[in-house]
């Protein structure tokens, strides 16, 4: 309260940012009903571009596989790793941040047909010549492969030509752009 006070015009800017996050998440919401449900989980189809230029770049399904649950058990607040003690201690979430993390209630799932109604696992693999992902204009790794954003989260895998520490990219649903 004291804070409030103190810094009134910071605290009203924090409350019109959360008014328009929340309107912005009411749009998604209704936005998302579009993917299927079940059980009121709502399931969002995803499509891996495995891009690589070397035997070394190929992922198996299992650690693609792998990666998606660990997505979803994060989206969702069960990881482990949020549940885990720092250095023994407290929990590596803070208690205020426990206190409110929910459910979203989403499973991310490999897409199980493609934009052109063929069956697939979810894994689109792709050779290249490319070396550098570049910096003008597009992305030359996204143009390689790219499903409709509006039906698919694209992730693209990418060897670690691209950046140090870079090992893919994403494009979220209804974002309408592809770099």
């Amino acid at each position: 309260e004291k804070q409030i006070q103190n810094y009134p015009d910071f605290y009203q800017k924090l409350q019109k940012q959360n008014q328009k996050l929340e309107f912005e998440n009411k749009n998604a919401l209704k936005r998302i009903s579009a993917f299927k449900n079940e059980n009121g989980k709502k399931i969002i189809p995803v499509v891996v571009h495995n891009i690589y230029n070397d035997a070394g770049g190929i992922l198996s399904d299992a650690v693609i596989q792998s990666a998606i649950d660990a997505l979803n058990k994060n989206i969702n607040g069960q990881s482990e790793i949020l549940l885990e003690l720092y250095q023994n201690q407290y929990l590596k979430t803070p208690d205020i941040f426990a206190a409110v993390r929910g459910i979203a209630n989403i499973e991310f799932r490999l897409a199980k047909i493609t934009p052109h109604l063929e069956s697939t696992t979810g894994v689109n693999r792709i050779y290249t010549d490319i070396t550098s992902a570049g910096s003008d204009g597009p992305d030359p790794v996204k143009e390689l492969s790219y499903w409709n954003s509006y039906q698919y989260l694209n992730i693209w895998t990418v060897p670690s030509f691209s950046q140090p520490g870079l090992l893919g990219y994403a494009q979220f649903p209804f974002s309408g752009m592809m770099s």
